[in-house]
Order: structure tokens, then sequence, then C-alpha cells
């Protein structure tokens, strides 16, 4: 199709909402051609790939007039011409049906049908239209109902006009006094494949559907649209009105009960007609039934008319059915019963009514307690917290004071050169290096076993290696635990560049991060440890460090975390915390290279276990962190070996002193020997 060719349009197009109720725009579903033959519109797919650029095949129509009285629409689904717009192609030029200065259009697409699926409701269909159903929006001019599977792909269904139904509160159900009185409706075998299901909009619990074809199958039969009570009250109602009979509520009600009942019965409509009826006969007497509530309606005299006002045979029998032994002493007795009952009623109204003020009243009374009871509690609680909330404000502006009096009363170092910062300086400690061919990750994880970090509970050492390159890939700046910021700084570095961390202490209040880096450079190092930082809430020289650009790995130590909650927090959008709450470190070597320097050799290293934790108290697990508790876990289990070497060194003693001694006076000489021992203290005393 060439682009652009000015010539008009007709497509029909579904409404589509914003969020809040009022019309966006107009959506594409087909167009019409005029020269087809069965299907006078081609519809278009919804999924197929829109040219922008294209006026030819604009998605969408809008016109602001249209758009603003869509309500002058009886339905979702209309009829637009339109015009393409080679200048803005995605803005077609619609034709305004409301324009008086443009010539008038039918805008209601004549042939359409919208579909609607009734197959998950296992009740009768005429139960299903007297009670009704769940449907959004407004209808097409007519509606085919699917009530049924028929077969594979194969769908029972019936068709009705949408002027047939009340729309109200999102549902749907069918008229109860209609003009053509019809008892049953045509049933149609359709194929599901003709069933278009349309995008679903903002608000909607189904999705809309459409017949693709203009025209249905031919019909297989019929089948029940309304309860045929409904049509008895109809034709009682509109008899009694024809024959001038007057009658009040309370006996229009009594009829209708008996005329009912007398429906109900088991005299079928032939039995009643006096032999088999043909089709236009049935049609004919299901059409009798209309016309007892209101009054006013006038909805089936026609029909009527033409069919029984002449049949004095129908009418006397109904006369005799509802009419039959209502004289003036069974009227006179009804009216008295019907007034005590009344009475009755009234003041059965009123005890209810009570009844239920004493009930809501105790309701209320209850809901006020508990409300009250609520309302205490959480004044009890708002309390607790403002204490909590004050208290904790009241430590941390003391503490914010308190380290700001220090750093004001220490010499200030924001003006010394830059001989006033130390050369950084290798961290010590034994690192595995990284090793060629061998993936990073596992050399990380050896360092870190190497350095003394165990993990407990369900944390393992490998999720601290990921996280720590995980989090290597995302920033440079890792703040972290001071007790493991050294090992962990060194593992990285080795398992990086093979070489060790390096380590600088900024002076307080120092902000000049260019001195820093520029003393970092002056070393050949990957991972640089900064101290006298975060623990001196010194915002200035971190706020400059993330800022820097820098290529080196820097690592913050913490060594009160209470700090922490002091700091800006925008300072966390490049900085990483590093959790190490689930591990432990035991600085073995260090102690032992220190106790080989002092010549206390004889002392036994004990090394760490995180198993050995578990023989402390439950007190003091609770109350320290995890790597707090590893120094009391070396001691008591160094004073558990110092304690079994003593007895066996005491045992050792007896065994050389009394060798022929047996197993049985065994217990009886060590008792001896330490009289003995006790014996010669207290001579070495009395000396």
């Amino acid at each position: 199709m060439a682009g652009g060719q000015e010539y008009i349009r007709e497509s029909i197009c579904m409404v589509r909402y914003n969020h809040d109720g009022t019309v966006n725009n107009y959506l594409r579903l087909a167009d019409y051609d005029s020269q087809a033959q069965d299907i006078p519109f081609l519809w278009l797919d919804p999924g197929r790939w829109i040219d922008k650029n294209d006026p030819d095949d604009p998605a969408t129509l809008y016109s602001m007039s249209i758009t603003s009285n869509s309500e002058r629409f009886s339905s979702d689904f209309v009829r637009l011409r339109w015009r393409p717009n080679p200048s803005k192609p995605n803005r077609p030029t619609v034709i305004d049906p409301f324009d008086f200065h443009n010539s008038s259009y039918d805008t209601n697409p004549r042939g359409l049908i919208e579909v609607v699926y009734l197959t998950d409701n296992n009740a009768a269909l005429s139960e299903m239209l007297s009670v009704g159903f769940e449907y959004q929006g407004r209808p097409a001019e007519r509606i085919l109902l699917v009530y049924k599977r028929h077969k594979k792909n194969m769908l029972e269904a019936t068709m009705l006009q949408s002027s047939k139904f009340e729309f109200q509160n999102g549902r749907a159900k069918l008229r109860k006094y209609m003009h053509d009185g019809k008892v049953t409706a045509p049933c149609f075998i359709i194929n599901e494949d003709d069933v278009l299901v349309l995008t679903r909009q903002f608000g909607e619990k189904t999705a809309r559907m459409l017949y693709s074809k203009a025209t249905l199958p031919d019909p297989k039969g019929t089948i029940p649209i309304r309860p045929f009570e409904d049509y008895a009250d109809d034709y009682l109602k509109w008899y009694c009105d024809q024959s001038g009979f007057n009658y009040s509520k309370d006996e229009r009600q009594r009829i209708a009960a008996l005329f009912k009942e007398t429906i109900s019965s088991p005299t079928t409509l032939e039995t009643y007609a006096g032999g088999p009826l043909n089709e236009h006969d049935e049609q004919l007497y299901s059409r009798v039934v209309q016309r007892l509530i209101h009054a006013d309606d006038d909805l089936m005299n026609r029909i009527i008319s033409h069919v029984l006002a002449a049949d004095e045979s129908f009418h006397r029998k109904c006369l005799e059915v509802v009419l039959t032994s209502k004289d003036q002493e069974i009227e006179e007795r009804n009216k008295t019963l019907q007034q005590i009952e009344n009475r009755i009623r009234e003041k059965n109204i009123m005890l209810s009514s009570l009844k239920q003020r004493e009930a809501d009243d105790e309701a209320k009374h209850s809901k006020s307690v508990e409300e009250l009871s609520q309302l205490d509690q959480q004044i009890k609680m708002t309390r607790r917290n403002e204490d909590e909330v004050l208290k904790e404000l009241e430590n941390n502006v003391a503490l914010k004071i308190g380290l700001r009096s220090v750093v004001r009363n220490m010499p200030t170092a924001t003006d010394s050169p830059i001989d006033s910062i130390p050369l950084p300086c290798p961290l010590s400690g034994a690192s595995k290096k990284a090793e060629p061919g061998v993936e990073a990750g596992g050399t990380l994880i050896g360092n870190l076993k190497d350095s003394g970090i165990y993990a407990i509970g369900e944390i393992s050492t490998e999720k601290l290696s990921d996280g720590l390159l995980a989090t290597m890939a995302a920033t440079r700046f890792l703040a972290m635990d001071s007790s493991f910021c050294c090992s962990i700084a060194n593992s990285l570095s080795f398992t990086i560049s093979g070489k060790p961390a390096y380590h600088v202490a900024v002076p307080i209040d120092w902000t000049n991060a260019d001195t820093v880096l520029e003393k970092a450079n002056q070393v050949d190092c990957t991972v640089l440890v900064i101290d006298n930082i975060i623990d001196t809430m010194n915002e200035g020289l971190l706020f400059s460090l993330v800022r820097s650009g820098t290529d080196k790995t820097i690592v913050f130590p913490i060594g009160a975390r209470g700090n922490l909650k002091l700091l800006a927090p925008e300072l966390w959008e490049r900085i990483f915390y590093v959790p190490t709450d689930g591990f432990m470190q035991d600085p073995s070597d260090e102690m032992l290279a220190q106790y080989k320097a002092k010549d206390l050799s004889d002392i036994e290293q004990v090394e760490f276990k995180p198993k050995n934790k578990e023989s402390l108290d439950e007190n003091l697990q609770d109350t320290l962190p995890n790597n707090a508790l590893v120094l009391p876990c070396k001691i008591l289990e160094a004073f558990r070996r110092n304690s079994a070497k003593t007895d066996e060194q005491q045992k050792k003693k007896r065994n050389e002193r009394f060798p022929a001694m047996d197993n049985r006076s065994s217990a009886h000489s060590g008792l001896c020997l330490r009289r003995t021992e006790r014996n010669d203290d207290l001579r070495q005393k009395h000396r």
C-alpha cells in the first residue's frame, strides 16, 4: 500500500482508558473492506510490527473532541473514519462525527459480535442469566454467550441483544420484563479458533473477546433463557390489569404464590391443552407469562392481545384456580389474620431492633475496652521507645562532642607538609602468594585460612572469599573490623598481585586526600590500609578519597562499630562494610614469633579451633563478639593442658619413688607421698 495516500478509511476501534477512568485513545482492531462478501472487516494482528513512520497503519486513533465525547457512544467498540497524516504518521486525522461541519456517519460497528464465556459456572443458562454474571465495560450490540464446551475446540453458545441486559456494579443480568416474551433462544456450535482475545486493559479482571466472523453458523436447536415461573408472574399481573380486578398488595402476593404452585404442578402444557402442540403453538404459549409486580409496566400487552385476549376458556380456568371460594367471610377473616400478623411482625421487629441495639452496645463497649487497653500498651511502648531513643541520642551526641573535642585539642595536620604523613609500610603476616594457573578465588580461600580466619556456624570461609571477590567487582573501598582488617587486606593483596598489603596512619583531622594517595603511589602496593579515619569521624577525608578515582583497593579499619551510625549515610554509597560476625581469627604465628624472640620457647603454643567455643560459658558467648572469644578459648585450653601436664609429672615422680608398689597400694602410697611433702613444707616454714 503506498504510504500517505489521503483517502478516507473506516476502522473498528476499542476505547482504551487511563488509570483514572478517562479515555486515552482508540485502539484499531480491524479495517472495513467494502468489497468483501463474508467478512466486511479485516482483523489486524495485535502483535504486528508498528512502523511509526507509516501513515497508513497507525496503532491508535486520537481526537480531542471524540475523546471528550466518548460517553455519547453506546459501546466500547466504535466505528471511526480517518485519513492518513503524512506530516505526523502516528497521529492520523480522525473525522469527528459530532462536528456539524462534517457529514455525520454511523459510529456503531454493525455486525460486530462480542463473546462472553460462562463455562466456569455449572448452573443452567436460564439461572445464570436471571442471577447475573460478572461483566465490565460497555458491550457491543450483540453478545454471544458461551455456556458449554461441545467437543474439542467447539463451543455451544447463544446470541442475545445487549439491550436485553441490565449492567450494574460490574454485573450483567437479563431484564425481567422483555417485549418479545421469548422463553428460548437459538443455540449455535462455533469454533473456538474464531474467538479473538483482546489485550486486557488496566482494572479488567478478564479480557474482552470478539467473534471474528460477521455471521454465525446455522442454529442447532434452542435453549431456555428464563425460568418459566417468571412468565407466569408476568401473565397473571397482565391479566388482572386487563380484567379490572381490584386487589391489594397482600392479595396479589397470595395469588402469585398460588399461581406459582399451579405452574409447578405435574400437569404438563400438552395435558392442559388437550393434546400435543406443534412448534407454532408452543411458541405462542411460551409468550403468555408476564407482568405481575409492577402495575405501571406495559411490556407484553401487544403480544398477549393477539394470542389470549379472546380465549375465554383459558380465562375461565385461570379464574377458577385463582379466585375460587373468595367470599366475604373468608376475606374478613383473612384481613383480621393479616392485621394480627402485621402487629406480631412489628413487635418482633421492635424486639429484634432492641436486641440488636443491646448487642451493638455490648460490642462497642468491648471494643472500647480493647482499644483502651491497646492504647495503654502503645503509650507504655512509646514511652519506652522514647526513653531508648533519647538515651541513644544523648549517647551519640556525647560521643560526637567528645570526638570533636579530642580532635580540637590535638594539633591539626591539615596544613602540614607532605612529610607529616609517613611512607606506607608493608603489613606483616604469612600469606600464600598467587600461583600461576590457580583460580583467584581458590588462592584467596587459602590465604584467608593461612591467616588464621575460621568460620563458625553455617557460614564458611568460601562464602567470605566469594563475597570479597564480588565486592571487588563493585567498589575499591572496603570497611571492616580492625581485628580482621590486616589479614583480609594481606590475603587480597597476595591474591591480586602476589605482594603484601601496605599500611599507613594519617594524622587526626587530615583532609588532603591527594597527599595520602601521593605517598601510596611511592610504594608498590595494590591494597592499602588507611588508619585513623573512621574511628576519628574524618568524613571530609573519606569523601575526598571515594571521589579520587584511585586504582588502589583501600581498606578502612573499624575499631569501634558504634561510630558507624554517626557517619554520613551518603558515604556508604561507595564504601562497603564487610561483615565478619560469623568468623574468628587466631593470631598464633605472631604470638609464637614473639615468644621465640623473648626466649620463651618453653611456653607451648595453643592452636585455636572453632569447636573450643562450646567449652565457654553460654553467658560469655552471648555477651562478647565471636572474635573476642578466641582469647578466652585459648587460655582455657592452655590451662587444661598445663593442668594435665602437671598431673602427669606428679604421677611420674610417684612412680619413680615407689616403683615396686602394685596398683592396689598406689592410692595409699600417693597419700603418703602427699603427707611427706606436706611435712617437708612445714619443716621448711618452721626453720
